[in-house]
């Protein structure tokens, strides 16, 4: 009976620590700009939202 106990207690505590974690939603991931005639210049602002219940860090940036 004890090592039931046990086993339950870390499952709900692994469960209860993988929630916690930050998650990140970006709607509109991917931008078509269309057609760019060169050397212009075009700019697009991304929605980056935490919907987790942690702290999200972003630490780097790579544009594709």
């Amino acid at each position: 009976m004890t090592k039931q106990l046990v086993i339950l207690a870390l499952f709900f505590g692994l469960t209860a620590t993988a929630a916690a974690d930050p998650k990140i939603l970006i709607p509109d991931a991917k931008w078509d700009f269309g057609h760019i005639p060169q050397k212009s210049k075009v700019t697009h602002d991304y929605l980056v939202k935490n919907v987790g219940t942690d702290t999200l860090r972003i630490l780097r940036v790579k544009p594709g």
